[in-house]
């Protein structure tokens, strides 16, 4: 028993250590902007586009490694439905004060969760594709992978459309400076 949880912990650790140095300063940049969100601040449209415009590249990335078949589609589209539902409800649910005409927002663990959640998959998918290259042709897998997808670009944007309107219709009530 030791003797197999000695190869898994080298196993792991040899994963680790093969990592590309640049995707850990992808987890860093993640994790500074999920940290900056858990405290009060006032709000830019620029830095809530962050996440949901990483999470887009991502997506448009995987796009371009491989046109998914019809059932990882339907799953993305399905689980993108059902992650812009999850990210306006998220956002509405966001409070928001105005201070000096500028909109301020409470801290959230939202962006934090999902920069990990985002990363850890990514990363997940790298390791498994060089381990198991014949994953990346399996249909389950694909419709797996791409259905992430699409719930976290969705969730993403449906948070950050659903905020934008919150803004706009603050600025046409006039209590918003531009």
């Amino acid at each position: 028993m030791v003797a197999a949880m000695t190869d898994v912990l080298n196993y792991a650790l040899g994963i680790l250590t093969h990592t590309p140095w640049w995707v850990w300063l992808i987890l860093l940049a993640v994790t500074a902007l999920g940290l900056r969100d858990l405290r009060p601040r006032r709000l830019s449209p620029y830095g809530m586009a962050a996440l949901p415009l990483v999470s887009l590249i991502l997506t448009l990335l995987g796009l371009m490694r491989a046109v998914p078949p019809w059932p990882a589609l339907a799953t993305w589209a399905l689980l993108a439905m059902l992650g812009a539902y999850v990210g306006t409800a998220r956002a509405s649910r966001r409070q928001m004060t105005l201070v000096d005409g500028q909109i301020h927002v409470t801290g959230s663990w939202f962006s934090l969760g999902l920069g990990w959640a985002i990363f850890a998959v990514q990363y997940a998918q790298g390791v498994l594709g060089a381990i198991i290259p014949g994953l990346r042709a399996d249909p389950l897998w694909l419709a797996a992978t791409f259905g992430f997808s699409g719930f976290t670009l969705a969730l993403g944007l449906g948070w950050l459309v659903r905020m934008l309107q919150r803004i706009r219709a603050l600025r046409q009530a006039g209590l918003v400076t531009p």
